[in-house]
């Protein structure tokens, strides 16, 4: 089996394609960066990556989106340069940085930037940025050639709410995009053998009304017209109201997958 090959084929046929355009919304951006905050993300992840980090490890972080993991590693290291194709995103990761000038911020897809423009790093990192990517291939090479010492890919599982809801309002079965699967076996057909370790973080969908939810579902999962009531009937029976908002809490295991050269 040619893994990339079957990588390429999962992009393409993921049920959630249609709603990657929502990170590159600016209201969607700060939706999701409140998300992040309520489940106290990174958390675990972080932690165990941060001890790989020292006062001279440069950081390349693909797809940093508001800065979840670039601007605490940029507390411990020399200097971290943060890619991220969504300008809402890179907005948002700019006004957190506080000062810090220790933080490059690059506003491109991955596959547009050339690695000789960009240069080595010590420490490559991919959280959750490669889902959309077609030519995984390229994608790893690049990132493998720009990492002196370590290399990290981490890709969560899909939710059990987003595949429960998708499978109500859809009617039909949920096609995920690539999984940690599909990249480990990528990098053994390169010859790369990597390690993989399992960490689990805490994941809170926060919304400050069942209006918000409405919304953001609607769109995420893009329904038409006249899905509204039933939409919101749903979500009422799963969303809980805490603190003045609308929860919904749940576990998600996250695949690290590290190389060390």
């Amino acid at each position: 089996m040619y893994w990339a090959r079957q990588w390429s084929k999962a992009v393409t046929n993921a049920s959630s394609r249609k709603g990657w355009e929502l990170f590159f919304n600016h209201d969607f951006a700060h939706w999701y960066d409140v998300q992040l905050k309520h489940s106290n993300y990174p958390g675990a992840l972080l932690e165990m990556i941060k001890r790989h980090l020292s006062t001279e490890t440069s950081l390349l972080d693909i797809g940093a989106g508001t800065g979840a993991f670039a601007i605490p590693m940029a507390r411990v290291a020399n200097k971290v340069t943060a890619v991220e194709p969504s300008l809402a995103m890179a907005k948002i990761l700019l006004g957190k940085m506080n000062g810090q000038k220790n933080i490059h911020v690059v506003n491109q897809y991955w596959e547009d930037i050339k690695a000789d423009e960009m240069g080595p790093h010590d420490m490559v990192l991919a959280v959750n940025a490669l889902y959309r990517i077609t030519d995984i291939v390229s994608a790893l090479k690049k990132m493998i050639a720009l990492s002196r010492k370590h290399l990290f890919i981490i890709m969560s599982c899909k939710s059990s709410f987003y595949h429960d809801i998708w499978h109500a309002f859809k009617k039909r079965a949920y096609s995920g995009p690539p999984s940690f699967l599909h990249l480990y076996n990528v990098l053994c057909q390169l010859g790369i053998f990597a390690n993989i370790e399992w960490v689990k973080t805490k994941t809170n969908h926060v919304y400050a009304d069942m209006d918000q939810a409405v919304n953001y579902w609607q769109s995420r999962l893009n329904l038409g017209p006249g899905k509204e009531n039933s939409l919101r009937a749903y979500l009422e029976k799963k969303l809980v109201a805490e603190h003045g908002a609308l929860f919904f809490a749940e576990q998600v295991s996250n695949a690290v997958i590290w190389v060390k050269k």
